[in-house]
């Protein structure tokens, strides 16, 4: 095992500590107790009759070094007994009930009693008859729409065009005419830009693929300001909602700040609230102004 030198352990003892130093959430801990196996966690120290098991060096790692304990064991020890000591001194010098502690303290047990409730109300409401409610929404806002794929030689001049029709007429192969021809980027797919819907092609573009049939070709070019198009449908399709799956996250999402507004609204439906401006002024309430007004 390579040796560490004490200033380099000193300093990563340091950066745990400030990492240490910063308030976890109570759902970001580990949920199983590592001390519940004894034969996978064992005392790799005792500082001061305190054991320190093997738990505590993986914790005090990053996530990519722990697979490499062998290679940074020693100084994840050191790092672990380090922590130990500072935390057994700072008991003894500061008292439990010590003013800025229980401040702290206090701050501490605002927080998790804040995400236990949230987490607590979502989790009652967040259930798959709401998932799949709300995924009944999303499909009735997402109605089915009419896709068409379509081909396309695009060229400079309406001549060029007009004769491309021409050869089309003659029994041309429209693929391989749009490979030859066409200046547009789809050219090495044989001109095919796949399905769309009439919103994400520019008007004349859609206007005239409305009006051919799939399996056929437009025997007028268009215009656009990309230049002169020769366009062949080859198919129309109706679009279909994305499965639940597909769209879970989002709709989770969505729930969560459903449930958090409903959260606030009752609060604030049920709570006495006062506002003071800058100048530590009552700011008069709205309502009660209009209520006021009608006694």
């Amino acid at each position: 095992m390579p040796p560490f030198s004490r200033a380099s352990v000193v300093a990563a003892s340091l950066l745990v500590l400030s990492f240490l130093a910063t308030p976890v959430a109570a759902e970001d801990k580990p949920a199983e107790n590592p001390a519940e196996n004894p034969a996978e966690n064992p005392v790799v120290a005792i500082v001061n009759g305190e054991e320190v098991h093997l738990s505590t060096l993986v914790e005090l790692l990053p996530e990519q070094y722990r697979e490499n304990m062998d290679t940074f064991y020693p100084m994840a020890l050191q790092q672990a007994v380090d922590v130990v000591l500072l935390r057994q001194a700072a008991e003894k010098a500061v008292p439990a009930d010590d003013a800025e502690v229980q401040k702290r303290v206090d701050e501490l047990r605002k927080q998790i009693v804040f995400q236990t409730h949230l987490s607590r109300e979502l989790k009652k409401r967040m259930t798959e008859e709401t998932v799949e409610a709300a995924y009944q929404d999303y499909a009735a806002n997402n109605p089915p729409i009419e896709e068409t794929r379509a081909r396309h030689i695009l060229v400079e001049t309406e001549a060029e065009a007009q004769s491309i029709v021409i050869e089309l007429k003659g029994g041309a192969d429209f693929a391989g005419l749009a490979e030859e021809r066409s200046i547009g980027p789809s050219a090495p797919q044989g001109g095919d830009i796949g399905y769309f819907t009439a919103d994400r092609v520019v008007e004349p573009f859609a206007e005239a693929a409305a009006a051919i049939k799939p399996g056929e070709f437009a025997t007028t070019p268009v215009q656009t300001q990309f230049g002169w198009h020769v366009i062949k449908v080859e198919d129309r399709r109706m679009t279909a909602p994305a499965p639940l799956e597909e769209v879970r996250e989002e709709i989770e999402k969505r729930i969560e700040r459903d449930v958090l507004t409903d959260l606030v609204s009752a609060e604030r439906n049920a709570a006495e609230l006062e506002f003071f401006d800058l100048d530590g002024s009552p700011i008069m309430n709205e309502n009660k102004s209009e209520e006021g007004k009608g006694e």
